[in-house]
């Protein structure tokens, strides 16, 4: 509520594909001084100034997770209806952002969609609707294993009514009236533009902004600009930080990213944390394995030291990415860890949303950045208490990331 007692509603809407890329994608709002929330497991939208939902659609065949952001987008439209709606997509385009996009667009009014996955302070650039990072193109990262093209047209090919027309460097460097006038006469097409550098990405919100946006699609970046560009009407979160107790800090790394090992190797050396691996994962973790790694934790934990449960070292599990952050979570909501850390670092939005489900929680009250891309906040929900709490998208952050984390999270409030 506002101190009118009016009650306030989400001006801006942000539907995200997992949870770690709703969170990063939305935290620059929350510093930024918006109310910013993300309700869990299904709850009701919230009284915030600005929403941010995870469908959980990314691994889903292509047909459930359109009809997922379909539906989801349905029910934010008719309970909260935001003045603007972005749909985050992933800066290496994995799992279905043209399909998500397409669905969202099916069930709301828009113009123009100005559509970007450039995400600079990542090496994540488009250049000639090329997707490259840190100068590769995508199909010959790691990131693009399995892609057969780097190009954005080839993967925004079949837009059912829309068209797709292409925003070059060019055009988009041109004084920002003759690129507004291009851009609002474009109909309602989708905008595959291209992004070099963040200042690139300030002209695209400032276009979305002149244009009259209702809807715009990309990764982190884009919604960064975004951040400083609309005219979002502040009002504070009603979610107080908890008391601060002085205990050590809970590490769950998924992620099998190489920065993620880096960034585990980097905490272990400077932040005095000890690293935990169950002796299975997936279909293999057995209650007794569970047991074993929740008790190393619990010892590590009681003894004051910051700790980390991981798999990264580990081999590929073949039940699958949502198994192994099952076991994670397992272990993380053993009775008497969540008594005995200040907070928690989640890695990978497949283990943030299976750790948030584990304790119960119902919400996520975003309050700012660890860094840019690392978001912190307050999970809550009854019976569990509040937990701050950091996630982060494996494949992000320098090797000091997780260190930062921990040392945000074990300072005095």
């Amino acid at each position: 509520m506002t101190g009118s007692g009016r009650a306030i509603r989400p001006q801006f809407v942000i539907v995200a594909d997992d949870l770690t890329g709703a969170l990063d994608t939305a935290a620059c709002y929350a510093a930024a001084g918006y109310s910013t929330v993300l309700p869990l497991g299904g709850a009701a939208p919230v009284q915030c100034d600005v929403l941010t939902v995870s469908t959980e659609s990314r691994d889903l065949p292509v047909e459930q997770a359109a009809a997922r952001v379909r539906d989801a987008v349905c029910g934010l439209r008719d309970g909260c209806a935001p003045r603007w709606w972005y749909k985050k997509i992933d800066s290496a385009l994995r799992g279905h952002p043209a399909e998500e996009l397409e669905a969202m667009l099916d069930v709301l009014p828009h113009g123009p969609v100005i559509a970007t996955p450039a995400l600079p302070g990542e090496g994540r650039t488009v250049r000639g609707g090329v997707l490259s990072i840190r100068g590769v193109e995508l199909a010959g990262t790691t990131l693009g294993r399995g892609k057969t093209s780097s190009r954005l047209r080839d993967c925004f090919a079949n837009p059912a009514q829309l068209g797709v027309r292409d925003l070059p460097l060019a055009t988009l460097r041109e004084p920002e009236a003759a690129l507004v006038a291009a851009i609002a006469a474009s109909g309602e097409a989708i905008l595959l533009a291209d992004a070099e550098t963040d200042a690139d990405l300030d002209v695209l919100a400032r276009t979305f902004v002149a244009i009259g946006g209702r809807v715009a699609c990309g990764s982190a970046g884009l919604a960064r600009s975004l951040a400083a560009a609309l005219p979002i009407e502040a009002h504070a979160d009603r979610e107080p930080l908890p008391p601060f107790r002085g205990r050590p800090i809970l590490v769950v790394a998924g992620s099998q990213h190489e920065a993620a090992a880096r960034q585990l190797d980097h905490a272990a050396a400077h932040a005095g944390m000890s690293v935990v691996r169950p002796a299975a994962i997936g279909a293999e973790a057995t209650p007794e394995v569970i047991a074993a790694a929740a008790e190393a934790l619990l010892a590590q934990l009681r003894s004051g030291r910051h700790v980390a449960i991981t798999t990264a070292g580990m081999p590929d599990s073949p039940s699958g990415n949502r198994a192994v952050a099952a076991t994670l979570a397992a272990v993380a909501a053993t009775p008497g860890i969540r008594e005995a850390v200040e907070g928690m670092v989640l890695t990978g939005g497949d283990v943030a949303a299976a750790v948030c489900a584990a304790h119960g929680f119902t919400e996520i009250h975003l309050k700012g950045e660890v860094m840019p891309l690392i978001p912190w906040g307050i999970a809550t929900g009854a019976p569990a208490e509040p937990l701050p709490m950091a996630t982060k998208a494996g494949s992000f952050g320098p090797d000091e990331t997780i260190t930062r984390c921990i040392a945000a999270l074990a300072a005095p409030r």
